[in-house]
């Protein structure tokens, strides 16, 4: 019985400093000290939705073509300007229609949870029209004037 416990017991302490040995090779394994942020744009800084930065976690939210665009993403420490109220973490003070941000720093992927949403468009405000379209529009006209000056002067 006594040589049955003392296995017991030496099983139980081995077994105790395997796992604080496993967690202490994870903890170096996973070496992140900033902050995570939830990432939603398609380049390298932005691996697997995720990124981590030493300042905030950024959301923003656009419109564009008459629907509202969500984007998410990290700011360095070293792009706030000033540090305790930067300008990228501000929406204009008037009553803004195209874009609203919002910065936090909390706890990680905390912009995940930002959804910011836009005022309604006033009606009397048609939306403008795409960049495309205007630049087909002037295209068009350029061609037509072209095309009159052929007809008048051959």
């Amino acid at each position: 019985m006594h040589l049955y416990k003392n296995v017991l017991m030496d099983t139980l302490y081995r077994r105790k400093w395997f796992i604080i040995f496993i967690l202490s090779v994870y903890r170096r394994l996973d070496p992140v000290e900033g902050l995570k942020c939830y990432c939603n744009s398609q380049s390298e800084s932005c691996p697997n939705e995720t990124c981590e930065t030493d300042g905030f976690c950024f959301a923003s939210t656009s419109r564009r073509d008459g629907r509202q665009h969500y984007t998410f993403h990290c700011i360095e420490r070293r792009s706030l300007i000033p540090i305790e109220h930067p300008f990228t973490c501000s929406t204009t003070r008037s009553k803004n229609e195209s874009v609203v941000i919002e910065c936090c720093d909390n706890e990680d992927m905390c912009n995940r949870k930002l959804r910011l949403e836009l005022p309604p468009p006033e009606p009397g405000n048609p939306a403008p029209a795409p960049a495309a379209a205007l630049a087909h529009l002037r295209c068009m006209a350029h061609c037509f004037l072209l095309f009159l000056m052929l007809l008048k002067f051959p």
